[in-house]
């Protein structure tokens, strides 16, 4: 909705940002058509103050008169909900603003953090002093339900690997995997790799090898996002996850995810 906007409505949108009064006439015009002592009184203010300020928004085509009353034009409409997306979004930010200021998202910036949308669909699970494992405990659930997964794995992991196994065998899941060649030579390396070899060969897990360091753990499946993120001074961090359900958010992710493996060698 918001990319689809011209450079007009933008200063539609900033007009009517400018002034408190205005947001809360489109607030309460936007739920039904009203008559300006019934404003008046919604908004406490004079009646003189509210015809003023909707003369502003009349002339702009933002609203129209029926007989006494006024309502939102077609233009009127849609930057309400402009409006309403945008204020969810701020929200959605500053409720978040922890996770994402403490957490390094280079990487995982340009393709996400550009539809800014996918922040008001998700929720922060974090561990406390009661839970030390709550985030992992959390995510471990969720896995075990799933499959089809989707993930880029910038750790090894022998506690993750074993619940991703588990799924492959018990839900007759697949998997994608975007990881590097070090954390590879890793699973290899280790007591997994013949199960490993024998998922790729029957195609149960498909592997895209980047020759850049991952900093995150994405992992994707039917219908749930989950995200753990490494700290600012670089330290993998299992105690806060971001999780997503939202059907509409998922479908974006997944185009993340796809435009993601564009990175692998490939």
């Amino acid at each position: 909705m918001i990319e689809d906007l011209k450079a007009e409505s933008f200063d539609i949108i900033n007009f009517i940002l400018s002034s408190k009064l205005r947001v809360d006439l489109m607030y309460f015009l936007y739920k039904k058509d009203r008559k300006i002592d019934e404003l008046a009184s919604l908004i406490d203010k004079n009646p003189t103050n509210i015809s003023r300020t909707l003369k502003e928004l009349f002339d702009k085509g933002i609203v129209e008169k029926s007989g006494k009353s006024y309502l939102l034009t077609s233009t009127g409409r849609l930057m309400a909900i402009v409006l309403y997306s945008l204020y969810n979004s701020f929200i959605a930010i500053d409720e978040k603003e922890y996770f994402w200021k403490t957490h390094s998202i280079k990487l995982f910036t340009a393709p996400i953090l550009s539809n800014i949308s996918c922040l008001e669909c998700g929720e922060i699970i974090s561990s406390d002093n009661i839970n030390f494992n709550k985030a992992i405990s959390f995510y471990l659930e969720n896995i075990k339900k799933s499959k089809n997964f989707k993930i880029m794995l910038p750790i090894f992991s022998s506690l993750y690997l074993n619940a991703f196994f588990d799924a492959l065998d018990r839900n007759n899941a697949t998997m994608e995997v975007i990881l590097d060649n070090n954390i590879l030579n890793f699973i290899l390396e280790s007591e997994f790799s013949v199960t490993f070899n024998n998922y790729v060969k029957e195609n149960k897990i498909k592997l895209f090898i980047v020759d850049m360091k991952i900093d995150m753990f994405f992992t994707l499946c039917d219908d749930f996002f989950a995200l753990f993120l490494f700290s600012d001074d670089g330290y993998f961090d299992e105690s806060s996850l971001f999780f997503v359900e939202n059907e509409k958010c998922l479908r974006v992710l997944n185009e993340t995810f796809n435009q993601l493996k564009k990175l692998s060698q490939s």
